[in-house]
């Protein structure tokens, strides 16, 4: 997909110790259509990485604290397969670029062409990666349905989306794609209530499952949860990032469990 097809402008994650360049790469990305925010070192980079989505992250590599390879080697151990370029000063990129997981290695300073390009690259296949974690959402309501998907919309290169409108096209999908995460609701065509989450559970136990309820009941919510659920949120309370962060928290509890249970 090309940039100027795409729905909004991608999210750059910029991390350098140095103001300058800082100033400098966001003006030059803003300029080709890009939407850069910046950290000050590798720490940061990690806070923003918590509480944001990016189609892209790019570090420097000298920080204090924690460089450019720390950094990354820190985002890959969270599971994470965000696109990343690593610029650098040092003049051995060929031994950089076969020794660290990362999309591109550029000189510092860079060739403003170059740059970009390399961007526009590395967020298009960033978009089609195999290595998303698959999610099926259960959703028999059209405009539910079409709000989660714009909830995770800039967030293409961390999760594929399989829609199903009943429990059994979900179980279905679950069992070819091996998918990770169930995000559903509770009334269905073919389920209702708790029996939805029991099903899952029986039939797809190594699945997390969310719970995307019209109901702001918390007994059901407790109920659910103590049957296996991860989470369970109400339509219409919940944003992007919010929604983001709760599939995230509920892979890593279920990855979690799955190693304490072998």
């Amino acid at each position: 997909m090309s940039l100027a097809r795409q729905k909004h402008a991608p999210r750059v994650l910029y991390v350098d110790d140095e103001e300058s360049a800082r100033a400098l790469l966001t003006r030059e990305l803003t300029r080709a259509g890009f939407s850069v925010t910046t950290a000050n070192g590798g720490l940061a980079g990690l806070r923003e990485c918590e509480t944001q989505a990016f189609d892209l992250v790019i570090s420097d590599l000298r920080m204090p604290q924690l460089d450019g390879i720390a950094f990354l080697n820190e985002l890959r151990a969270q599971k994470s397969r965000i696109p990343f370029i690593l610029v650098t000063g040092v003049p051995e990129l060929d031994a950089l670029r076969a020794d660290v997981e990362a999309f591109d290695v550029l000189p510092k300073p860079w060739d403003p062409h170059q740059l970009v390009a390399s961007c526009r690259r590395a967020v298009e296949s960033g978009w089609s990666s195999a290595d998303a974690v698959s999610v099926v959402v259960l959703e028999d309501n059209p405009a539910d349905m079409d709000l989660i998907e714009f909830y995770l919309e800039d967030a293409r290169h961390k999760y594929r989306v399989l829609p199903a409108s009943t429990l059994a096209q979900a179980l279905a999908h679950q069992k070819v794609s091996q998918a990770e995460l169930v995000i559903t609701d509770l009334k269905l065509p073919d389920a209702h209530g708790l029996v939805v989450v029991e099903k899952l559970r029986r039939h797809a136990p190594d699945a997390a499952v969310l719970i995307a309820s019209g109901n702001d009941d918390e007994e059901l919510a407790v109920q659910a949860i103590a049957m296996g659920a991860q989470d369970f949120f109400v339509k219409g309370h919940i944003g992007s990032l919010t929604l983001q962060r709760a599939m995230r928290f509920a892979l890593e509890r279920k990855r979690t469990e799955r190693r304490l249970s072998h």
